[in-house]
């Protein structure tokens, strides 16, 4: 080994920086952080050769145990056990330079949250978490376990957690989630009808007055949104989950730098929510990725020509462009973007109707990928991996 650290510290960090890089991400989870952990006991050469970004990420993770029931109950039973990188980080006295803290639980959750308690027991609630700007769940665990405010007293528990949870992450501006196992450009919509995390909901009331990134995809009261930062910087928006504030305009384009709208229609469009001036003209000066997905399970049997209304919207800083099933509800929508000069710009339509897309976009982006698919399938391109972050 110590002909090997005869290499130098630039070296030797270089590896190491190499070696994290190809470890960590952001779907990365106790295994792999327990690999980057290992190459720190190598030698005390190796721990300070470290690259910073590999303590960036304070991991909390639930892992499900199935038991078998011998009971005349034949639903399984299920513990749980909790790990996290917490001693890693403290071994390498890099608390102050922790930005994320992540909570993985793959899977459905059979049994109630409690992840508070569990912080309490990995004594993560030991000191605040100053340097902690959000807090990212990993997996379906958080939406799938069970509801903990089905009476009045677990209610008052549940903003109760929530308290204690910020006050140890004084300084968090957003919470964020994945379904998925990759992290893509979208983090996936829930399927299960109205069971959605109490916990998580009201943690995202919580943060809207300082949020500076936003999903707004889970049915909570929209009137919320009306607290909203003004300085946003991302944005995810179900045109669904606002339908009923009617006209009012919620969100402030001044400062967005990525847009995700989902499940547009003909009917429902998006840009209504977005303050405009007095002269009709809305204006993204600092957008750079706009990814726009039409509902790909409905199908306007005759599709109208697109109107704006009125607007006038532009895009002057536009770097990358994702559209998807807009020629399912809509014909020349595309029009929105000739002029708008990007580095790349991609569309999934359906095979029939790639006609519609306006050819003279492509004297406007550097970079320019079309992908059909048959006109019957209703794949969803929520689900797609596409880069848009």
């Amino acid at each position: 080994m110590d002909s090997i650290n005869l290499l130098g510290a630039a070296i030797i960090s270089r590896i190491l920086d190499t070696a994290t890089h190809q470890h960590l991400g952001s779907n990365s989870a106790m295994d792999d952080f327990r690999r980057i952990a290992e190459l720190t006991t190598v030698c005390k050469f190796w721990k300070d050769c470290m690259p910073l970004y590999a303590t960036e990420t304070l991991v909390v993770e639930r892992s499900a145990i199935k038991h078998t029931n011998t009971s005349s109950n034949s639903q399984p039973l299920h513990s749980h056990k909790w790990a996290t990188n917490l001693s890693f980080i403290l071994a390498m006295s890099r608390q102050h330079l922790t930005r994320e803290m992540r909570v993985v639980m793959s899977g459905p959750c059979h049994s109630k949250l409690l992840l508070t308690s569990a912080l309490a027991a990995l004594n993560i609630l030991d000191t605040p978490w100053t340097g902690v700007e959000h807090l990212f769940f990993l997996g379906q665990g958080v939406h799938t376990a069970v509801r903990e405010d089905e009476q009045a007293d677990e209610t008052t528990d549940v903003y109760a957690k929530v308290s204690l949870l910020l006050s140890i992450l004084p300084n968090i501006s957003f919470v964020w989630y994945y379904l998925y196992d990759k992290v893509g450009f979208s983090p996936g919509i829930l399927q299960i009808g109205d069971r959605y995390s109490s916990f998580y909901l009201t943690l995202q009331r919580a943060l809207l007055a300082r949020a500076t990134k936003l999903q707004c995809l889970l049915p909570f009261p929209s009137y919320d949104l009306l607290n909203v930062s003004g300085t946003l910087s991302c944005l995810d928006l179900n045109i669904n989950v606002v339908k009923d504030l009617g006209c009012a305009a919620l969100f402030n384009p001044a400062t967005l730098q990525t847009l995700r709208l989902y499940e547009l229609t003909a009917a429902r469009d998006p840009w209504y929510l977005f303050t405009s001036d007095c002269r009709g003209n809305l204006t993204f000066p600092c957008l750079r990725s706009l990814i726009v997905l039409y509902d790909p399970r409905q199908v306007e049997p005759s599709p109208a020509i697109y109107s704006t209304d009125g607007l006038t919207i532009t895009f002057p800083a536009l770097e990358r462009l994702y559209i998807a099933d807009s020629t399912r509800h809509v014909l020349e929508f595309y029009k929105l973007f000739v002029g708008v000069r990007q580095s790349r710009t991609s569309f999934l339509e359906p095979v029939n109707r790639l006609q519609h897309i306006d050819p003279h976009l492509l004297t406007f982006t550097q970079a320019f990928s079309i992908f059909a698919r048959d006109q019957t399938s209703c794949y969803s391109p929520l689900q797609s991996t596409f880069d848009g972050n």
